[in-house]
């Protein structure tokens, strides 16, 4: 019985620190995932923590203003906003970064004529 406080307070410090670093960390990456995409691609990536700090990310297209999840996007969209998330927590994470990065089946879902923007 007594356990159960103590894995709370444990979990509360835990949630509470984690809302601290990601909230800390959204601002730059949504800049640096827009620098990336906006050079080949015309939509955005927004990272946005929701109510239950939970991430979400969101598409908006450049065209329309039309917002929607990352994951209901295209295979081109999903794989380049994919990719630029990676690129940049590997830049922002403080573990030792490898010289090299190994894409096994990258372009499956990736259409003929976008070949060229990846």
């Amino acid at each position: 019985m007594t356990c159960a406080p103590i894995c709370f307070g444990i979990y509360c410090y835990y949630d509470k620190s984690l809302d601290r670093t990601i909230a800390y960390k959204i601002p730059y990456i949504n800049d640096r995932l827009n620098d990336l995409l906006g050079d080949l691609t015309d939509f955005s990536v927004n990272i946005q923590l929701n109510d239950k700090k939970e991430l979400d990310f969101v598409m908006t297209e450049n065209n329309t203003g039309l917002n929607k999840f990352l994951y209901t996007g295209s295979g081109f969209e999903r794989t380049m906003g994919s990719l630029a998330l990676r690129h940049i927590l590997v830049e922002i994470n403080c573990l030792p970064k490898f010289n090299m990065l190994f894409l096994d089946e990258i372009l499956g879902k990736v259409s003929h004529n976008n070949y060229d923007k990846v």
